[in-house]
C-alpha cells in the first residue's frame, strides 16, 4: 500500500473490535443518545 499505509488495515480492525457493542438499548452518538424510545441530546 502506498503513502506508508501497511498496518492501516489491520490498526482500524483492532480499534473496531475494542469500540463495537452489539446487541444494545442505548448508544450514545455525537452528543446524542439513541435508545429504542427515539433520539435525545447528551447531557
Amino acid at each position: 500500500m502506498p503513502f506508508g499505509l501497511v498496518n492501516a488495515p489491520v490498526t482500524f480492525q483492532a480499534m473496531i473490535h475494542k469500540k463495537s457493542v452489539f446487541h444494545t438499548i442505548k448508544v450514545e452518538f455525537l452528543g446524542y443518545i439513541v435508545n429504542t424510545k427515539g433520539v435525545t441530546m447528551s447531557e
